[in-house]
């Protein structure tokens, strides 16, 4: 009788967390609610190791029924988890993709002292091109060790493309030229690009930041033991509403971008904060263009966000075909 229960929840699980092949082609414009499922991959790739483990352990067939969701959802599978070995050569190119947040610490709340400052730029000094999101606007460095951080900045990076009030960031150990940006909405979410001229080759550079949810403070204040209360249930009406909005703006902004890479895509680095995982449309626009740096080379969890909602990677860099992608990490930091 539980053999036969669990058979069937497996069974189910698969049947519900096949939508996941829908996903990236569905343009939430005319149907959102499929974009939200990106959402749960990770869980669902969780329960279904877990049938695994346990039809295996019961040395029962019923296994096949978990994994060849897995083998079907392979191409989603890697986007989250990646196997490669990186081969690093002294002559490469890097680049850096962070929504800094302003360099405010969740734990704290503030900025980087001087010292902290010191450590944080000497950890990423080597890189050649930072694509900053959230860039803070006042000062552009805060906390007591702003005037060491712009000093420090422009000693590594001494070409900066920022904009008065904008939140985006380009720093550059090369000359930027066709410099251009675009806010969608607000100084905020938008796209800069430029062109980085290194040696006798040019590098078509795009920074982004798509629209945000602003879902975060509302989840985190969800009581799940009082999921009943009008209250509760209210949040999360309004938390789908906002993703809703959200996920059609950020259809529409990466068709956008896209349009704007076009076919010259060669020689392009593209990073930034999609506020999507990699089983949505936004992610999809850009994917069927370029190369995903943690798809080539990426090893071990891709997790970029660390909120209430586990295993999700929204923050991306691209690369053109004409692009050879040798490593790929990515790191925690304390100030975002």
């Amino acid at each position: 009788m539980m053999l036969s229960l669990l058979k069937w929840s497996n069974l189910l699980l698969v049947l519900l967390s096949l939508v996941t092949l829908l996903a990236p082609y569905a343009n939430p414009v005319y149907f959102w609610p499929l974009s939200i499922t990106g959402l749960f991959f990770p869980w669902f790739l969780l329960l279904h190791l877990v049938f695994i483990g346990f039809w295996i352990y019961r040395k029962h067939w019923y296994f096949v029924f978990s994994l060849g969701w897995i083998i079907m959802n392979w191409n989603h599978f890697d986007s989250l988890v990646g196997f490669s070995t990186s081969s690093p050569s002294s002559e490469s190119l890097s680049a850096l993709s962070l929504n800094c947040h302003s360099f405010i610490s969740p734990d704290t709340n503030k900025g980087p002292n001087a010292k902290e400052w010191e450590k944080l730029i000497e950890e990423i000094k080597d890189i050649d091109f930072l694509f900053f999101q959230e860039f803070p606007r006042k000062g552009r460095y805060p906390g007591s060790g702003s005037a060491v951080a712009k000093k420090l900045f422009a000693r590594h990076w001494p070409y900066q493309y920022t904009t008065n009030g904008g939140r985006l960031a380009m720093l550059s150990k090369y000359p930027l030229s066709g410099k251009k940006v675009d806010y969608f909405d607000g100084a905020a979410n938008g796209y800069m690009m430029a062109t980085a001229k290194v040696a006798d080759k040019k590098i078509r550079l795009i920074n982004i930041h798509l629209q945000s949810n602003r879902i975060t403070g509302m989840a985190d204040d969800l009581d799940a033991k009082n999921i009943q209360e009008k209250e509760t249930l209210g949040k999360i009406v309004e938390m789908l509403r906002r993703y809703k909005n959200a996920s059609i703006k950020r259809a529409k902004q990466s068709r956008e971008i896209a349009a704007v890479i076009g076919k010259n895509s060669n020689l392009l680095i593209l990073g930034g904060d999609f506020n999507d995982t990699p089983l949505s449309y936004a992610y999809y626009s850009i994917d069927k263009q370029l190369r995903d740096g943690f798809r080539a080379k990426g090893s071990g969890i891709g997790t970029t966000y660390l909120g209430k909602l586990p295993g999700l990677r929204i923050d991306y860099i691209f690369f053109g075909k004409g692009l050879f992608i040798d490593t790929y990490r990515h790191r925690k930091t304390p100030f975002s």
